[in-house]
């Protein structure tokens, strides 16, 4: 699905960064690869391979794969795979000119980085809702997603692998962050999350 008017208002992911998503399946052992693709429909898999650089595809196929990868493996081992894949996401030509101009907005203050969230967001997802970032001292940041497609909030799956993508993304300036739900409003489509990070080297923030 490519952008054409009709779509505009159709909740839709970056087929890019989905098919990031798939390729890093190699990176687990053979038996948990070929559990999570077995449990994603030949649909959704099809749809991704068929999307061109930066196309767009449904956002259902995010949820149905993040659903799929943390249903086999687990809170732990899916927040490390989330998080390992937004490291490798912003190496793509999809994010690395963003990140890049980010960091050099930025330098290594993650409260200059929260304001910047939402546009990261908005490359990676269409009508889709809206992210906005807010810094609450002493060191913890505010994330609210508001107006999310109604998929999103059938159970914690989505939600999840968005709160590892976060902790990923602070590695890059050098801090452990934990991301946790505060809030979350099924009926109103929003979630809120509370990130608080330490500089990595630390004690991690608990």
């Amino acid at each position: 699905m490519v952008g054409d008017a009709s779509s505009l208002m159709v909740p839709q992911v970056r087929a890019r960064h989905m098919q990031g998503l798939i390729a890093d399946l190699s990176r687990l052992p053979p038996e948990d690869r070929a559990a999570i693709l077995s449990a994603i429909s030949s649909r959704t898999l099809e749809g991704i391979g068929a999307g061109t650089l930066f196309g767009w595809v449904p956002f259902s196929f995010d949820v149905e794969c993040s659903r799929a990868v943390a249903r086999h493996l687990g809170p732990q081992r899916a927040h490390d795979f989330f998080r390992s894949q937004i490291l490798g996401a912003v190496e793509t030509s999809l994010l690395a000119g963003f990140v890049q101009g980010a960091m050099r907005l930025a330098g290594t203050d993650p409260r200059r980085h929260l304001p910047l969230l939402g546009r990261g967001y908005d490359l990676l997802f269409r009508a889709c809702g809206r992210l906005t970032a807010r810094y609450e001292p002493p060191s913890s940041g505010v994330i609210e997603l508001r107006g999310l497609p109604p998929e999103a909030m059938e159970d914690d799956y989505w939600i999840g692998s968005v709160a590892s993508s976060f902790c990923g993304l602070s590695e890059l300036i050098g801090f452990d962050t934990r991301v946790v739900v505060s809030n979350l409003s099924a009926r109103e489509c929003a979630v809120t999350l509370v990130a608080t990070w330490q500089a990595r080297g630390t004690t991690k923030p608990r």
